[in-house]
């Protein structure tokens, strides 16, 4: 997960911060900033100026965005990203634009060296487009959408190279901390992992 130590080095050069917390601190917070206006585009897209508008005041209102994007790691990285990914699918799907899905897999392949949860954004992709070619539409259309797709999957692809190769050459760091959350190779879970999955969403959902 580089990105964030390329943004914290950047910004210990532009700042004259150093190698220090407060860097890390600073890298991490502007990563919050840099949400906000995506939500609001996103919420836009969606709805109306005014989702758009109440999304951002939330997200720059509420706990959990402001305490995860304070203390200096790397979680405000998967919201940053995940939100313009968001919105440049949508926009694309909506106004057939080739650029809008070129924007969304360069934000999918800076996504991909943020935060390590954000690997499930290539399944969500994945499954937009499967439930849009579902839709009834002309075969032109569904060639279309398919070749959109890949490209944003070859940009992705390009981002994301770095990285990958990582991967293939050290798989075991690679997927050591996704393992280590669905197994006891980090820490002995105390009971089967789709059990305590299932106990975790409903306490999650129980808040409401």
């Amino acid at each position: 997960e580089p990105l964030q130590f390329y943004w914290a080095a950047f910004l210990s050069r532009i700042l004259g911060t150093g190698l220090s917390f407060l860097t890390l601190k600073i890298s991490a917070a502007t990563a919050g900033l840099l949400t906000i206006p995506f939500i609001f585009l996103l919420g836009r897209e969606l709805e109306d100026d005014l989702t758009g508008l109440l999304a951002a005041l939330l997200t720059a209102m509420a706990f959990w965005p402001n305490a995860i994007s304070r203390v200096g790691l790397r979680f405000p990285f998967n919201p940053l990203f995940v939100a313009p990914a968001l919105y440049f699918v949508f926009r694309g799907l909506r106004r057939g634009s080739r650029n809008d899905f070129l924007w969304a897999g360069l934000a999918l392949g800076l996504g991909l060296n943020g935060y390590s949860p954000f690997r499930m954004m290539a399944v969500a992709m994945a499954a937009v487009f499967s439930l849009y070619l579902a839709v009834p539409q002309n075969n032109g259309g569904r060639i279309r959408l398919v070749e959109q797709f890949v490209s944003m999957g070859l940009v992705t692809l390009a981002v994301f190279a770095p990285l990958m190769r990582y991967a293939v050459q050290t798989p075991e760091m690679f997927w050591y901390r996704l393992l280590g959350r669905l197994s006891g190779a980090e820490t002995q879970l105390p009971g089967p992992a789709w059990a305590i999955f299932w106990h975790n969403q409903k306490n999650g959902l129980g808040m409401f």
